[in-house]
């Protein structure tokens, strides 16, 4: 794959990454919202966040964690490219899959 595709491929990662990672933090919303209490946030460091700080603290958190990714991509991609896009692939699959895991969650919550 050609440098410049690979950065095309990065940039359109992103965008993707961030759509993702907002429908994340949505779901994550609904789910806790709609179980009565019954679930909490799966991943340690945010459940840490939405204690201490509640759901502003953990949009914060969502945000860090978003900048954080965009960045090394970015960083990756200026000597990189191959490197940027297999990274910001991996990036989006991880957060398909929790946004998948998050589904079933609310699908049996629903019942």
């Amino acid at each position: 794959m050609p440098a410049m595709n690979a950065k095309i491929l990065s940039a359109y990662g992103l965008a993707l990454f961030v759509l993702l990672s907002l429908a994340d933090l949505y779901i994550t919303w609904l789910i806790i919202q709609n179980s009565g209490g019954h679930i909490n946030e799966g991943n340690p460091f945010a459940k840490a966040w939405l204690e201490r700080f509640g759901w502003q603290g953990l949009v914060i958190f969502k945000i860090a964690a978003i900048t954080v990714v965009v960045g090394v991509v970015l960083v990756v991609a200026r000597y990189r490219p191959r490197t940027s896009a297999a990274l910001v692939s991996f990036a989006c699959l991880a957060v398909f899959f929790v946004l998948y895991y998050s589904y079933q969650l609310q699908m049996q919550a629903i019942r």
